[in-house]
């Protein structure tokens, strides 16, 4: 059973059916191993949609699929 705070995260993975793996950072360690993301919102044709993209690239808004994107707010992810 996951944290409250990553099982929230966790649940969204598993809602879109993606694969992903969660980690925990050992005690006192503060850097992410590997790829650091970020997760950017749209408004998309009137559907919020979250994309975690790499933290040093920009989103593909093509890629989302949208007539009309608007950036809004991103979930509380932990």
């Amino acid at each position: 059973m996951w944290p409250p705070s990553v099982e929230q995260v966790a649940a969204v993975f598993r809602a879109a059916g993606v694969e992903a793996r969660l980690e925990e950072l050992p005690e006192g360690e503060d850097e992410f191993p590997g790829l650091g993301v970020r997760a950017d919102a749209f408004d998309c044709d009137g559907r919020r949609v979250v994309a975690l993209v790499p933290a040093d690239r920009d989103t593909d808004l093509r890629k989302l699929g949208c007539a009309r994107t608007r950036a809004v707010r991103a979930p509380d992810f932990p």
